[in-house]
C-alpha cells in the first residue's frame, strides 16, 4: 500500500512506481490511483510506505487498529517515543512542557545545553538549542511578543554532543533491518540545527554500516517491528554510543532526498524496498570512488508565502555549485524548500560555502503599489 502526496513526486520514485504492482492512494486528492483493496482483507505484509507526512492521516483512516499504525503514531510523538525507549537510556534527560510552564519556570532544573522542539513535527522546523538560561529566556520573550499559544507543547532534551546521521532502511518479514542509505549531517557550528547539508561517501558507509546494523537490529527486536520502512536520525557521541534523535515512520528522507544514495552508489531505495531485496553493501562500497555526494535543501526564511514571491533565480543558484548531479525545483505550495540540489565534490570546502550561502538572495519579491 502506497500513500502518495501527488503535489510532488520525485523523479526516481515516479519512475519506480511505474513498475510497481501495488495499491496507490493519492492522499492529496483523496482518491485511489489503482484498484482499491478491500481493507478488511488488506494484507499489511505487502508493506506500507508514504512519501510525505500527510500520508499519516490516510494510514489512521484505513488501518486504525494495526500494530504498524500504532507504532507510527508513537514515533511521530517525540515525547511518546522518548518514553518508549527510556529504559535503554536511563540517564538521558527529557521532559515535556507547555509554553505557559516554560514561561513560569524558565530554565529551572535544566541541564544546559538543551534542545527544545515541538512534540509533533519533523525535520528542524521549530527546533532550538540553548546553551544557557539567558538564551532560553530570550526565546520565551520572543514567544510572548509573538502572541504564541500558551498551550503549545514542547519536549526538552539534553543536547547530544557528537556526529549526526540519517539512515533510511526497512525491517523485512523476519524483522531484519535492511539499510538503504547512511547520510552524515553537516553543521555550520555547534548551534546549528538546520537541515542544510547531508552527504554520503565510501568512508561514511564503510565506517558505520556494521554498528548501525547492529543497533537497528536490537531496536527492531525490542519493538517487534516487521515490514516497516523508517527514516531514523542518530547521534554517535564521543564514547561511540548511538543515541536516537527521532524516527520518521513509513517513509524515507523527505522531498526525494533519499535518492542521494542512487547518485552515490546506484542504490534505488524504493526498488529495494518494493522488491524486498538487500543491497550487497560489501561489493557496492568496494566499487565506490572517494568523492563526497551531498544534497542541500534551498529554503526560504520562515514566514515567506508563495504569494509574496515574484521569481526565483535558479540559474544563478546553480552557479554556486561546481558539479551538480541533479537540480530539482519544488512547487511553491507553502513548503519551505524551493529546490533540492544534489552535488558532488572532492572535499568539504564546497560544504562550507553552501552552509554559509544566503538562499534568500535568489528570491525576488513582488512589488505592491498603493492605489
Amino acid at each position: 500500500m502506497i500513500f502518495l502526496d501527488t503535489r510532488y513526486v520525485s523523479p526516481l520514485l515516479k519512475k519506480t512506481l511505474s513498475t510497481v504492482k501495488d495499491t496507490i492512494f493519492d492522499v492529496t486528492h483523496g482518491r485511489f490511483l489503482s484498484a482499491p483493496p478491500t481493507f478488511q482483507e488488506f494484507d499489511v505484509r505487502s508493506g506500507v510506505i508514504m512519501n510525505a507526512e500527510i500520508g499519516m492521516e490516510a494510514l489512521n483512516e484505513f488501518l486504525p487498529n494495526h500494530h504498524i499504525t500504532g507504532m507510527a503514531n508513537i514515533f511521530k510523538n517525540k515525547m511518546a517515543f522518548r518514553k518508549l525507549i527510556a529504559s535503554k537510556y536511563p540517564d538521558f534527560f527529557y521532559r515535556s512542557c507547555s509554553l505557559a510552564e516554560l514561561q513560569k519556570n524558565a530554565g529551572e532544573g535544566l541541564p544546559f545545553p538543551i534542545v527544545l522542539k515541538p512534540i509533533a513535527g519533523y525535520g528542524s522546523e521549530g527546533v532550538y538549542k540553548f546553551d544557557d538560561n539567558k538564551s532560553l529566556e530570550q526565546f520565551i520573550h520572543t514567544c510572548q511578543t509573538a502572541d504564541a499559544a500558551e498551550d503549545m507543547q514542547f519536549i526538552i532534551e539534553e543536547y547530544i554532543d557528537g556526529n549526526e546521521f540519517a539512515v533510511d532502511f526497512y525491517f523485512d518479514e523476519e524483522g531484519e533491518p535492511v539499510i538503504l542509505n547512511i547520510f552524515a549531517r553537516k553543521f555550520k557550528d555547534s548551534n546549528d540545527v538546520g537541515d542544510r547539508i547531508y552527504y554520503i561517501s565510501k568512508a561514511v558507509l564503510s565506517t558505520y554500516m556494521t554498528p548501525f546494523y547492529c543497533y537497528l537490529k536490537e531496536f527492531g527486536e525490542s519493538l517487534h517491528l516487521k515490514m516497516m520502512p523508517l527514516h531514523i536520525e542518530l547521534r554517535v557521541n564521543s564514547a561511540q554510543k548511538i543515541i536516537p534523535i527521532e524516527v520518521n515512520p513509513l517513509r524515507f528522507a523527505g522531498e526525494g532526498t533519499t535518492e542521494l544514495g542512487y547518485f552515490a552508489c546506484g542504490v534505488n531505495p524504493y526498488e529495494y524496498y518494493f522488491s524486498g531485496r538487500k543491497p550487497a553493501w560489501d561489493n557496492i562500497i568496494a566499487e565506490m570512488d572517494d568523492s563526497i555526494y551531498s544534497f542541500t535543501c534551498a529554503e526560504m526564511d520562515k514566514g515567506i508565502t508563495p504569494a509574496q514571491i515574484e521569481a526565483i533565480d535558479h540559474h544563478s543558484l546553480k552557479k554556486e555549485f561546481k558539479e551538480i548531479l541533479d537540480y530539482r525545483i519544488l512547487p511553491l505550495d507553502g513548503r519551505a524548500t524551493f529546490a533540492v540540489i544534489f552535488f558532488k565534490s572532492e572535499g568539504e570546502t564546497e560544504h562550507n560555502h553552501i552552509l554559509n550561502l544566503d538562499f534568500m538572495k535568489f528570491i525576488t519579491y513582488k512589488q505592491y503599489q498603493l492605489q
